[in-house]
């Protein structure tokens, strides 16, 4: 074979080399410090999973949800909120199976996410949803660790990283409003953070992060009990949580921004007492989900599902959500938010919601930013340079 026929080989080798995506090892996500998060939610989770005659249950749905499996893939989630649909996930092979595609074929941690507006109210129906959520928890990880099948260096291929919570007490009439200034019903407020407390401690008690979706009007609210004191409920949510989510939900980028700033500053505060908090040692050297001031990793997100359900905005004249819009202003707003805190130790974005977030097309988010000097920067270079030697070496053979 000529030297020119090797260097064309070599060549198309390494082209090759430089632009195919492999898989990450399943602990760079989770390890790598310096990686922000970048989420969606899935609550319709027959969104990703197909039923299956034969084997008569719901299998990770690849083939007939593929258009999803592809939008995640592509947009390079690091993590997703799953809502717990008892239908699929009560099969315990099937949750085996989802939680090992994810965490090995697309490197996403999955967060098993719960909702319900009155969950902290124990006498209200939302709270036994909160039992049952909690109840598969520990039945699957009981089941997980009696299954002879995987190995103890395996079975964290198996696992959720983590729980999810979006619980909105403003839904309902006893939650304190702007209107009386943040000073209503402390009863209602103390049983909002004692449920989050409890959340925290039964999620860390099982070796999984706790994360929250926080409105963006929690500056406002205030709390006031023996049991915590007084302050700021956002204050208190950035420092007590393992990381928060802004519902910093506007069309406009500058209201997006105002709405979040207060919690992504007080989060950065030098406050938050990490001591206090009970995370294993696993959990505490995950610092993409934990900023390294203790303080909880403060996200924001953006909205892309239809807001006729904001009754409290859409009577304000204000739009929350880019549904209807093209992908290009989506891009837009994340990659100048994104600017605007890029001195700022902040945990990341998220995007609600999966579908409405694919159906709206177009490219790939700017996010999360490059880092400087990243191993896929550097690994090309290192090709590149590699090449060019090559050609020179042939170039002289010649």
């Amino acid at each position: 074979m000529s030297a020119v026929m090797v260097t064309l080989l070599m060549l198309f080798t390494i082209a090759t080399a430089a632009t195919e995506t492999s898989p990450h090892p399943y602990t760079s996500i989770k390890d790598n410090l310096a990686t922000k998060q970048y989420a969606t939610w899935v609550w319709n989770t027959y969104n990703l999973f197909e039923w299956d005659d034969e084997l008569d249950r719901w299998t990770v749905g690849v083939t007939e949800k593929e258009k999803y499996y592809s939008f995640i893939k592509n947009e390079k989630f690091t993590d997703i909120y799953v809502q717990y649909e008892p239908e699929i996930f009560d099969t315990y092979v099937t949750t085996k199976e989802f939680l090992y595609y994810f965490n090995t074929q697309l490197n996403i941690a999955v967060h098993l996410l719960t909702s319900g507006n009155y969950m902290h109210q124990t006498a209200h129906e939302d709270y036994q949803d909160w039992l049952d959520f909690k109840d598969y928890i520990e039945s699957y990880n009981i089941q997980l660790a009696d299954d002879a099948t995987i190995s103890a260096s395996d079975e964290k291929y198996y696992k959720f990283t983590g729980i999810h919570v979006d619980n909105e007490p403003y839904m309902h009439d006893d939650w304190p409003t702007e209107a009386d200034g943040g000073n209503g019903d402390d009863s209602d407020v103390k049983a909002f953070q004692d449920f989050h407390i409890t959340v925290r401690t039964f999620a860390h008690d099982n070796g999984l992060i706790f994360g929250t979706d926080v409105s963006d009007g929690f500056e406002w609210i205030n709390y006031n009990s023996d049991t915590y004191g007084e302050g700021v409920l956002a204050d208190w949510f950035a420092k007590e949580m393992d990381f928060i989510v802004v519902m910093s939900y506007r069309l406009r980028t500058d209201l997006a921004i105002e709405a979040s700033q207060y919690e992504v500053w007080k989060g950065d505060g030098a406050n938050c007492t990490f001591s206090t908090k009970s995370l294993p040692t696993a959990i505490t050297e995950q610092k993409r989900y934990r900023r390294s001031n203790g303080c909880a990793g403060v996200m924001w997100s953006l909205e892309t599902d239809d807001q006729t359900w904001g009754e409290y905005f859409v009577s304000r004249g204000i739009v929350i959500s880019f549904y209807g819009r093209p992908r290009s202003e989506l891009n837009n707003a994340i990659a100048t938010i994104s600017e605007y805190y890029k001195d700022i130790d902040y945990g990341g974005f998220a995007v609600h919601m999966l579908p409405t977030f694919y159906d709206m097309g177009g490219s790939k988010a700017y996010f999360p930013p490059p880092e400087t000097g990243s191993a896929a920067s550097t690994s090309f270079s290192g090709y590149y340079i590699v090449a060019v030697i090559a050609a020179m070496i042939a170039i002289g053979a010649m």
